[in-house]
């Protein structure tokens, strides 16, 4: 394919990573950049070598000059521009969630199908080295048949508040939980069935769930069970785990690892595995996701997560957001 020309849509805080990895990559020209915050576009843009920044991404749609765009827009904001470039015929690499609701997540997926665009959904850890190597073990036979699969993912209070201003449009379920229920279903390859969940709110209340404890069944009987919380302290990165026991075996992950760990006047630091700054670049699971995503736009690879996979996800975080208001368990799907 030659050169593959990118646009950037949405350059908060994830839209400036992939911004940067962009820049970085061999055969990649990152041509502009759009945020409605004119300055977060047109920092992006001068900071990673675009030619270009917009207001209105539909104008970075209509150039003819951009293959493929990354979407880093708040989440519950997915719908609009993801439609947009499928129209365009732009490849799209969308950040989860893929929608905050199924209505979303439906025009979404029929739009990318209808289109026949190169689609991928960020769900970077599907990148993370543990949990890939956990589903080759899977796949392999080498835990038998799974009986319990639990996953925590907290992290510190540092993220809702950097999502102040469309808190309420999301939760930890959504943010955080979304991740680890894509990855247990697509570890063990089987669906959720049936949720049960109970919440806590003290902090954040009354614009979000502090806590989210949720109980799952699977489909040919595996349970599960889901640990997010997003108050922890600012001081503190994320607390990332999953355990898996099956018939014929059992494996635990654990991050952060502390393999590197650095004490300074500001306390502890560990080294970040998704986007760790090494030798003045970018390294880690954000790159090869990005890089994924480019071989898919050449054909080289096929979308590790699928656009239906990535509504699955989001069906089993709203059910369970429905298993809290109703307090009863809460049969997929939807």
């Amino acid at each position: 394919m030659g050169l593959i020309r990118v646009g950037v849509i949405g350059c908060g805080f994830m839209g400036q990573y992939h911004a940067r990895v962009y820049s970085e990559l061999p055969g990649v020209k990152l041509v502009a950049t759009a945020d409605v915050v004119e300055k977060n576009a047109r920092v992006a843009a001068r900071e990673f070598g675009a030619d270009k920044w917009y207001t209105d991404y539909n104008d970075l749609l209509a150039r003819p000059d951009i293959d493929a765009v990354s979407i880093a827009v708040p989440d519950h904001l997915h719908r609009e521009p993801t439609i947009a470039a499928a129209k365009a015929g732009k490849a799209v690499l969308l950040e989860k969630p893929i929608a905050t609701t199924l209505r979303d997540a439906d025009a979404i997926v029929n739009a990318v199908r209808k289109a026949g665009i190169t689609f991928l959904v960020g769900h970077i850890v599907r990148f993370d080295y543990n949990y890939a190597k956990a589903k080759e073990y899977m796949d392999k036979g080498l835990l038998g048949e799974p009986v319990s699969i639990w996953a925590r993912r907290n992290n510190s209070i540092t993220s809702p508040m950097r999502l102040k201003n469309w808190l309420k449009e999301t939760s930890p379920l959504l943010f955080l939980g979304v991740h680890d229920i894509d990855v247990m279903r697509w570890i063990i390859g089987r669906s959720i069935t049936r949720v049960y969940a109970e919440a806590e709110s003290r902090v954040l209340k009354p614009l979000a769930k502090d806590a989210v404890w949720s109980v799952f069944r699977f489909k040919g009987g595996t349970i599960g069970a889901l640990e997010n919380i997003w108050i922890l302290p600012s001081s503190m990165s994320f607390d990332f785990k999953l355990e898996l026991v099956g018939t014929g075996g059992s494996l635990w992950i654990s991050q952060p690892s502390d393999s590197f760990l650095f004490w300074g006047e500001r306390g502890p630091e560990t080294l970040s595995c998704y986007q760790p700054v090494i030798h003045g670049k970018v390294k880690g699971y954000l790159r090869d996701e990005i890089i994924h995503f480019l071989n898919c736009v050449e054909g080289k690879e096929k979308p590790l997560v699928s656009a239906e996979d990535a509504r699955a996800a989001v069906e089993v975080a709203l059910a369970i957001h429905k298993s809290i208001k109703e307090g009863r368990s809460v049969t997929l799907p939807l």
